[in-house]
């Protein structure tokens, strides 16, 4: 089976539980460390795609800006530590770092809090096209530990400084996520101090130029066609060969991980002699 979702599907039954033939594994866009579900390669989801920024950084407002839904701000945690609400509610105090509201007043209850939703109903929606969002420098982006933050991967498309939300963030990932660093193709915000960050941060734009460079040409890479089949090749074969394990012919699974590091022993030391 195959999961398009933000979030994954199969979940892990308790901590120690190791994901095996009695799982019903799925094929998602993202992993997680509770779940069982398998990460298809990024790039791969239908609503994402390589976008053109036209933009120069040089040229764009010099502030942080967001849009979106409430959703996910409950999951995992409570909604009010939620980075979603963090900017909504900075944005309507008059911050100057960041330009941030939902796009619609859509909380409904009870599948969301009722003082959630409350003080959503409050709030001036502001509803944007997609192409507003790169005239800003910074683009915010954040998901509960549940999920997976999607729009990662098409901001670092942009000419524009992705500002991604750090530990407790997202747990669940996407393969090209693991070679992104910081302040070298984003910039890591606290959720305790991110607001602060970004005011440090659009104090000298002219430092931090590179970043933008550096994310458009990893994401090239990452999002290639070369790179996604490479992936799908290695995913594909070692699902197979899960499939095609039975315990009563080819041991336990310790003796297969014994023999497998055994032939990689091998394998490094014949590479160690020529």
């Amino acid at each position: 089976a195959m999961g398009w979702g933000d979030t994954p599907y199969v979940p892990r039954n308790s901590v120690n539980h190791r994901c095996g033939h009695g799982d019903n594994f799925v094929f998602s866009t993202g992993s997680h460390p509770y779940f069982c579900d398998v990460s298809l390669p990024s790039g791969t989801r239908p609503s994402a795609s390589i976008l053109e920024d036209t933009v120069p950084y040089e040229a764009k407002i010099n502030q942080a800006f967001w849009r979106g839904s409430v959703w996910p701000s409950r999951r995992c945690g409570p909604w009010k530590e939620s980075p979603r609400v963090l900017m909504v509610k900075a944005s309507a105090l008059g911050s100057t770092a960041i330009n941030a509201s939902f796009c619609a007043r859509d909380c409904k209850e009870p599948k969301e809090p009722e003082d959630l939703c409350r003080w959503v109903r409050q709030q001036k929606p502001g509803c944007v096209p997609f192409e507003e969002q790169l005239k800003y420098r910074f683009l915010p982006t954040s998901a509960p530990s549940c999920a997976y933050t999607g729009r990662l991967q098409v901001f670092i498309q942009t000419n524009s400084i992705v500002s991604k939300f750090t530990k407790p963030a997202e747990l669940d990932s996407q393969p090209m996520y693991g070679g992104l660093q910081d302040n070298v193709h984003l910039v890591l915000l606290k959720p305790k101090t991110w607001e602060g960050q970004l005011k440090q941060l659009q104090k000298s734009p002219e430092s931090l130029a590179q970043i933008p460079r550096n994310a458009k040409a990893y994401s090239r890479w990452a999002l290639s066609q070369d790179v996604r089949d490479c992936y799908f090749l290695k995913l594909l074969s070692g699902y197979l060969e899960k499939l095609a394990y039975s315990p009563a012919r080819d041991g336990t699974l310790g003796q297969l991980l014994q023999q497998r590091r055994s032939r990689k022993s091998q394998r490094q030391g014949h590479s160690d002699i020529l």
